[in-house]
């Protein structure tokens, strides 16, 4: 697409971009908005035309809604921005926290809106203390109560809590469905993607739209299914800590360490320099498609910072090294 820029191979961070991240652009905001998952919706409109249940536990592959999904259910019951919590039960997984959000939904909403909702994503990292805290609010919540369990695991969450949800599988989307949402955006943005690149990001999303939409920022340029395949090889990475990590690094500016020492634990004993090569090649096919000599001179930043092969031995310190001159330059 002329004129665009692509900060990062997935289309996430602020370096000097003008590309929008289409996945956020394009996040349903309401029922009518969402792409599939017919009988998912058709069923909660009536639960919440009702109120009949104020737990509802939404499970499935990564990247096929619970979110959007989550926060829609959150709209429909009359809760404003001010009133919703969201938790990462990844990073928030003790009792002490889950508590403090039990407890917050005792009070009546404040401002506009008449509910409190509470998102709970990944919530199956939880502790069994934590589940416990939130067994009794989850059972018997309070009218402006409701709350929304998001998980990709749902054999880790109790029996206990899934009993008192109404439970549904956000499956992954139809690849017909993927490509048509495709079609949509791309004419929307004015990118002339040709139907092979559709069809190969149609596929390659494996049913999940926010990822057909991260891919398309990839290859909003591309006018070939090689050129194509070359970029969604190297951002193949997007789904793991990987990822994530190199989306901070390229976001650059005040990340806060914590964050990054946070990610780099999630990945365990994987070996670092397998690592090192998936930043190197993420990072890579951002260079690839730089227009901004901001951009270039950042990516070439991170690049130099992990250019020098890692030791396995060393365990994390050298990826931490690495990540450290990359944000500081240290």
């Amino acid at each position: 697409c002329p004129g665009s820029v692509h900060t990062e191979a997935l289309g996430y961070g602020s370096v000097m971009t003008t590309t929008s991240d289409l996945h956020t652009k394009y996040r349903p905001d309401s029922f009518d908005r969402v792409v599939g998952h017919q009988a998912v919706i058709t069923s909660l409109r009536n639960i919440l035309l009702d109120r009949s249940s104020h737990a509802f536990l939404l499970h499935g592959p990564a990247g096929c809604g619970k979110t959007t999904i989550a926060r829609i259910i959150a709209h429909e019951v009359g809760c404003s921005s001010h009133n919703l919590i969201e938790v990462d039960a990844a990073t928030h997984t003790g009792i002490e926290a889950m508590r403090g959000v039990a407890e917050s939904m005792l009070y009546q909403p404040f401002g506009v809106g008449d509910a409190r909702v509470v998102i709970v994503d990944e919530c199956h990292r939880l502790s069994a203390q934590a589940w416990a805290s939130m067994l009794k609010a989850i059972e018997e919540p309070l009218d402006h109560a409701y709350w929304v369990l998001g998980t990709t695991e749902i054999h880790r969450v109790p029996k206990t809590i899934q009993t008192r949800c109404a439970s549904y599988y956000v499956k992954p989307l139809d690849p017909d469905l993927i490509y048509d949402l495709l079609v949509e955006v791309a004419k929307k943005e004015k990118l002339e993607v040709s139907e092979d690149v559709l069809d190969l990001i149609a596929t390659k999303s494996e049913g999940s739209p926010r990822q057909a939409l991260v891919y398309l920022t990839v290859c909003g340029d591309c006018r070939d299914r090689k050129s194509a395949a070359q970029l969604l090889q190297a951002a193949s990475v997007e789904g793991g800590g990987i990822g994530t990590l190199c989306r901070l690094l390229l976001k650059g500016g005040a990340v806060p360490w914590p964050r990054v020492t946070e990610i780099v634990r999630s990945m365990g004993d994987e070996n670092p320099e397998s690592l090192r090569i998936g930043i190197v090649n993420y990072v890579g096919a951002v260079l690839l498609n730089a227009k901004s000599e901001q951009v270039v001179v950042h990516c070439l930043k991170i690049l130099d910072a992990f250019s020098e092969p890692m030791n396995q031995s060393e365990r994390s310190a050298p990826l931490l090294l690495a990540c450290g001159r990359a944000l500081y330059g240290k």
